[in-house]
């Protein structure tokens, strides 16, 4: 609701805000590698725009979270570094709160910013680690060895970044047993 409340505020700054993080991108050699070609980074800017959007409309729906996780894998799938979709969050978290301050929004607006910026970046993490579990099952026992590592190594990653989010993070099993909490 707080959100969708500030929407209007947050409207004008949409373009500027997609621009602006895509200019960022540009200059990070390998962030930007990704890119095809500049055709993309225009069609991806006016995804941006939609996201944000998204974002401010309140619909967290399964159809919302489906996207979130489709754009987590696509940034598997193309071989974006888990780095620079973690920088890219924290850049448009700034962003979008640097407008919402400057309009004069509430602590609890931003704090529900955060919560749904935090719960997506959840969701986009999971293509990661998901990843992560295919590559060791299709790979021999000695690349399997070397990997183990980096899954542990991830896994503290992924619970440390969960235990900075401001919203309450639950990992249900199977049978709905908590396996994890930040």
């Amino acid at each position: 609701v707080r959100l969708r409340a500030a929407s209007a505020l947050v409207a004008p700054h949409v373009h500027r805000l997609a621009a602006e993080f895509y200019d960022r991108i540009r200059e990070h050699e390998e962030a930007h590698a990704v890119f095809q070609n500049e055709a993309q980074v225009d069609r991806l800017t006016r995804s941006m725009e939609g996201w944000v959007a998204q974002v401010f409309e309140g619909a967290y729906d399964a159809v919302f979270f489906d996207r979130i996780a489709h754009v987590g894998r696509v940034h598997v799938e193309v071989g974006l570094p888990q780095r620079y979709m973690l920088t890219a969050m924290a850049v448009m978290r700034g962003s979008l709160g640097a407008v919402l301050a400057g309009g004069g929004a509430s602590d609890e607006t931003r704090e529900a910013l955060n919560k749904a910026l935090d719960a997506q970046l959840a969701v986009m993490l999971d293509a990661y680690a998901h990843h992560v579990v295919t590559r060791v099952q299709r790979i021999d026992l000695d690349e399997a060895r070397a990997l183990r590592s980096s899954v542990r190594r991830l896994e503290h990653e992924y619970v440390a970044l969960l235990g900075l989010a401001q919203l309450v993070v639950l990992g249900l099993d199977e049978q709905g047993h908590v396996v994890l909490v930040n």
